[in-house]
């Protein structure tokens, strides 16, 4: 059966056993450095930091920021590195490794 790139990353992490990918659409009020989602409300400050967001809309899709700090009161996420404009209204997910390793992961698997 054949499978998305989205499907094979949430795949691997149900495989993990991790409770991931989350997933959203991000609440306008973020900056260049801070995803803003109401969704994020239920995890606990700090308990993002060192999962990866991989923004899944926009211009470049599949940019991939690591989270640094992650505040319950309204939902946001910091990252680095910055980007050119706050991410508001793109999609996303949040995943406990690299989106984009996975890929090149897979690409390699691939051509091998």
């Amino acid at each position: 059966m054949a499978r998305t790139y989205t499907q094979v990353r949430q795949l691997i992490a149900q495989q993990l056993g991790q409770p991931w990918p989350i997933t959203g659409t991000a609440d306008t009020g973020g900056t260049t450095s801070i995803l803003r989602d109401s969704i994020l409300q239920i995890y606990n400050d700090d308990r993002l930091i060192g999962a990866h967001i991989l923004l899944t809309s926009g211009s470049p899709s599949l940019t991939e920021l690591l989270i640094t700090d992650s505040a319950q009161t309204n939902g946001d996420a910091t990252f680095r590195p910055t980007l050119g404009a706050a991410p508001d209204t793109l999609t996303y997910e949040i995943l406990p490794y690299s989106g984009l390793d996975i890929l090149r992961a897979l690409q390699d698997s691939v051509l091998e």
